[in-house]
């Protein structure tokens, strides 16, 4: 019946209450505990591989018309090639959006889609 704490659960964030002996772990000490476990950090030095940055040729590979065909049997639009492609290749990073998502699920869509589409569980669709 006491408070030991108030407030809110951020995105990735967890608590953990043992019933058995009424511990309490916040966020923090959930992930140090898990993180103390194995030596993630050495795993991940001992594994990491750097990737020089390379030279391309200025020349396209493919033709307008080729290059379309692609884009639409791969499942790309107008909208995603000028918000994601253009800004992941203008920026050198990968493009981060709200989760907001109003598009209908690819079933009920009247445009065509990949059948990865058909089959993804979609944020909040849970």
């Amino acid at each position: 019946s006491d408070i030991v704490q108030k407030g809110r659960l951020g995105p990735g964030q967890m608590i953990n209450v043992d019933l058995a002996t009424g511990e309490f772990k916040d966020n923090i000490a959930i992930k140090s505990e898990i993180a103390s476990r194995h030596p993630y950090g050495e795993w991940v030095k001992q594994g990491r591989k750097d990737v020089t940055k390379m030279t391309f040729a200025d020349d396209r590979l493919y033709d307008d018309a080729t290059t379309t065909f692609a884009q639409g049997t791969f499942g790309w639009g107008l909208e995603d090639i000028g918000m994601q492609i253009q800004d992941m290749a203008g920026s050198a990073k990968e493009t981060t959006y709200s989760m907001g998502d109003d598009a209908p699920i690819a079933v009920l869509s009247e445009r065509p889609h990949t059948p990865y589409n058909y089959f993804k569980q979609r944020f909040a669709q849970v």
